[in-house]
């Protein structure tokens, strides 16, 4: 889980500092001002979840069906329902694009922790049974 709470961190802080940057003028390019949040949003809500969760479960992982499952509700209700309900939302399917490239960087950084911590777990059993 260390590499996900690093990769977790680095968003929310990339995200702080992009909204920092707002309020104080800065002018982004219009691709960065577009799509940079929504590549970021899924990672941040993926590490929310888990960090939720492991207060109930210490072990809990969450699998590729359900962050597949949850960027698909995200993506229908982020550029399919609002967008016609409230004029600050628009239907972009690069949106959509982008949530699901933050998704994916979110799954594989989760699944080398995963990897990392079932490798470690493995080699705690063989160094025990060596002490024997």
């Amino acid at each position: 889980m260390r590499n996900y709470k690093l990769f977790f961190v680095g968003c929310a802080v990339l995200v702080g500092a992009y909204q920092l940057g707002l309020q104080n003028g800065i002018d982004y390019p219009q691709w960065m001002r577009a799509y940079f949040m929504d590549l970021l949003c899924m990672p941040i809500v993926f590490g929310s979840i888990l960090f939720l969760l492991r207060w109930v479960k210490p072990n809990f992982w969450l699998s590729f069906g359900m962050m597949l499952s949850l960027t698909l509700i995200y993506s229908i209700y982020f550029e399919i329902i609002l967008p016609p309900i409230n004029p600050r939302y628009t239907a972009d399917w690069a949106d959509v694009f982008c949530y699901f490239l933050g998704a994916g960087l979110g799954y594989f950084v989760q699944l080398k922790d995963k990897h990392q911590q079932n490798f470690f777990r493995g080699n705690e059993k063989i160094l025990r049974s060596k002490k024997l």
